[in-house]
């Protein structure tokens, strides 16, 4: 369990049908203190008139702590609720210890 915080680096205008994709850097970090790490996601998403859900890949790109030696990649699927400000977000793949 834990938080993360997104910077979106490429905040473009939707298109005309709604989505947009997006380039998303990610810190994970740990509740328990033991360590960060990294991930680059490039999300389709989509607006609604009360959130914003978001799918597509990710990968895995350093770490600190425990986590220091972990690689990976995957998908990210997400979304946020504009009624009450929260996100939230499930990433599943392939993490290995190099």
């Amino acid at each position: 369990m834990g938080t993360f915080k997104d910077t979106v680096l490429n905040p473009p205008p939707p298109d005309q049908v709604g989505k947009v994709t997006l380039i998303v850097r990610s810190v994970y970090t740990c509740a328990d203190g033991s360590g960060t790490f990294n991930a680059m996601k490039e999300l389709v998403g989509t607006a609604g008139s009360d959130g914003f859900t978001s799918t597509g890949p990710i990968q895995l790109r350093g770490s600190t702590g425990a986590y220091a030696d972990l690689n990976g990649h995957g998908v990210d699927t997400g979304s946020i609720d504009f009624t009450t400000g929260t996100a939230t977000a499930t990433d599943s793949g392939v993490i290995v210890r190099s």
